[in-house]
């Protein structure tokens, strides 16, 4: 189930790993989306989707490689459970200032040193 709490966390964490992607990679990272099963637990995702600037897939599964430890650091588990219906969640980084990017990267590199 997902709940409100649920939520605001996800699209935190989907953020915060965008920025880190986006500082990592540059212009080759496009974005992350979060599949999650309708009847997962609060703590779980189905599977993280990096899209790229161009069909590099060695690419890709690094940048994916890299969004699930930081999601991992962060709590989630991955359980991926094919056939099941999932849904999508995707927020944008595109409105964050340079000043709470930096803080962002910051907490970030906390949590993979942590993990």
């Amino acid at each position: 189930m997902t709940t409100e709490f649920t939520l605001r966390r996800l699209h935190s964490d989907i953020v915060a790993t965008q920025v880190w992607l986006r500082n990592k990679y540059g212009p080759a990272f496009r974005m992350i989306v979060i599949d999650r099963h309708y009847s997962c637990a609060p703590d779980e995702i189905a599977y993280v989707v990096v899209y790229a600037a161009d069909d590099n897939a060695p690419l890709r599964r690094e940048m994916r490689a890299h969004a699930t430890r930081i999601l991992e650091a962060r709590g989630w588990r991955l359980n991926p459970q094919p056939g099941r219906d999932v849904r999508d969640f995707e927020e944008s980084d595109r409105w964050l200032s340079n000043h709470e990017r930096l803080e962002i990267l910051g907490q970030v590199e906390e949590w993979l040193k942590n993990k």
